[in-house]
């Protein structure tokens, strides 16, 4: 993966007052957290644990530089203790550059290509025979700003959107196979060929989803992608 996508992840956690900076754990109070987050945790394949937390936190769970935790599992539990509740974490995958497009080639029947207003009909019929969870999840718009589909034949069989990640030069990928049409690899030469489309637009593709999600995950990796981290937001629980 490249330095611009290792950069755009790690930038929450570089900006702002070390607390703690060494090569297991970070620790930094960050003034300029996206709106809505008190406090963001990234751990890295490597297995160094970055936190950037708001000041405000920082005061709250008595963390100074003559007072900090020493490890990760002190930081959690300083957060759960003052209110600060982490969302499950997220997959964080960067595309390492695999090129499958000459397998897609070779693939009789198979057309990759961008979608536009004039894939509507197709993409609206093709979107009505997933479940509604699959579509929540995947997060697959025509309006997106970047959207391509793979033909089986005359049928969508498989869709794939990209947005700018923020203001940041990254983009987020969705993906969505039709159920008929999963366990040929459509999905990861679609999302191969989408990331390579992205870094056409001076953009870095990146790749998120659920620890949980298996089948995601192999998607991920199928498509040229390796996993840089786990990533949680959090933010401060609301008093009824």
């Amino acid at each position: 993966m490249t330095s611009t996508f290792v950069e755009t992840w790690r930038g929450p956690f570089t900006s702002g007052d070390y607390l703690i900076n060494d090569d297991s754990l970070t620790l930094v109070v960050n003034t300029s957290l996206r709106e809505g987050r008190s406090a963001a945790i990234l751990v890295e394949s490597s297995g160094t644990a970055r936190v950037a937390v708001r000041p405000e936190v920082a005061r709250s769970c008595g963390w100074d530089a003559a007072n900090v935790p020493s490890s990760l599992d002190q930081v959690r539990e300083g957060l759960a203790a003052n209110g600060v509740i982490l969302n499950d974490p997220d997959c964080i995958f960067g595309f390492a550059g695999l090129d499958l497009s000459s397998r897609a080639g070779e693939a009789e029947g198979i057309i990759i290509r961008e979608l536009t207003e004039n894939d509507a009909a197709a993409f609206s019929q093709f979107v009505s025979h997933s479940s509604e969870d699959d579509v929540d999840e995947a997060y697959v718009e025509l309006d997106h700003w970047l959207v391509m589909g793979l033909f089986a034949g005359d049928q969508l069989a498989s869709a794939s959107s990209a947005y700018p990640w923020g203001e940041t030069k990254a983009a987020d990928i969705g993906i969505l196979t039709a159920e008929d049409q999963r366990g040929k690899g459509y999905g990861s030469l679609l999302v191969n060929a989408i990331s390579h489309a992205i870094r056409q637009r001076g953009y870095e593709p990146q790749y998120r989803c659920q620890l949980e999600n298996v089948a995601s995950a192999g998607t991920a990796r199928a498509s040229g992608f390796e996993l840089f981290g786990m990533w949680e937001i959090a933010e401060l629980a609301q008093n009824d």
